[in-house]
């Protein structure tokens, strides 16, 4: 009785090998590989920091990066201690202009001298333009944000908001979004706080999410490949719906403007019509 134990569990491990064993060399085969940190210019500057809410926030300091490209020149970030990009000086003005969004409202990649907020400040003479635009936020982390700045703020006159598509897979913390971004950090591991809707269509604020991490994954493309499944499946409903969360972020950020006597204005920096009509 013992040896037909025994030999029907070995041929059960046998079996869960070869099976394992299998689909690994299929989703080999298919161009998949077992998880590996994307390597990053060690040159380059860390920037931002830890943030429990936020997930990540500016680092204060000055930055500088080594060009982008063959013909490229070295460029220049500041942060200021409130987080925002230095956008030069203004001695004296009678309100603020708030600037959120991602990383092309941040100015990711240029000088301090070249963002679109250094220009819209040389037009404005009344107002301090203030850059809070962080690298790979969506909407959701700006509401976040715009909520810690509007707390003891009654001095904005204008909140900007840029958007680009991309937002909306941010938003709901998307597997495939989450999963570029933990390849890309260098502690490997990331947060990233999302928004879903509960069932009367109302916006819910969800705490930080995480990538999962499974055992072997640095070993195993069929592990990697399982992480993958596991984080698309835990946001398909979010993904369906993630231009009405979006919509309902963008309402929210326009109720605090408002709340707080600012002006909400929505830029969009994207250049597809159809989409631009989903939010018009």
């Amino acid at each position: 009785m013992r040896n037909k134990f025994f030999v029907n569990f070995v041929l059960c491990c046998c079996s869960i090998i070869f099976v394992i064993t299998f689909l690994e060399t299929i989703i080999r085969l298919r161009g998949d590989s077992p998880w590996k940190t994307i390597e990053t210019d060690l040159r380059e500057p860390i920037t931002y920091e830890y943030n429990e809410k936020l997930g990540w926030k500016p680092k204060e300091g000055t930055y500088i990066f080594p060009p982008w490209s063959a013909k490229g020149k070295y460029t220049k970030l500041t942060v200021l201690k409130d987080g925002n990009r230095y956008n030069g000086e203004l001695s004296t003005y009678d309100g603020e202009v708030l600037v959120i969004g991602g990383s092309a409202t941040q100015g990711w990649a240029v000088d301090d001298t070249e963002t679109f907020s250094w220009f819209l400040q040389k037009k404005l003479n009344n107002l301090k333009v203030k850059n809070y635009g962080v690298g790979a936020y969506g909407t959701y982390q700006s509401l976040l944000l715009l909520e810690n700045i509007m707390e003891n703020n009654n001095v904005t006159q204008y909140v900007i908001y840029g958007f680009i598509k991309h937002h909306e897979v941010r938003n709901i913390a998307h597997g495939s979004w989450l999963h570029l971004l933990t390849k890309y950090s260098r502690r490997g591991h990331l947060e990233l706080p999302y928004a879903s809707l509960d069932k009367n269509n109302k916006l819910v604020k969800n705490p930080p999410a995480q990538y999962i991490n499974l055992p072997f994954r640095k070993q195993s493309a069929f592990v990697a490949k399982l992480e993958k499944k596991i984080m698309k499946m835990k946001s398909v409903l979010r993904d369906h719906n993630k231009t009405k969360i979006t919509q309902e972020i963008l309402l929210e950020m326009k109720k605090i403007s408002e709340f707080n006597e600012s002006k909400f204005v929505f830029v969009f920096l994207h250049s597809n019509p159809e989409i631009l009509n989903l939010y018009s």
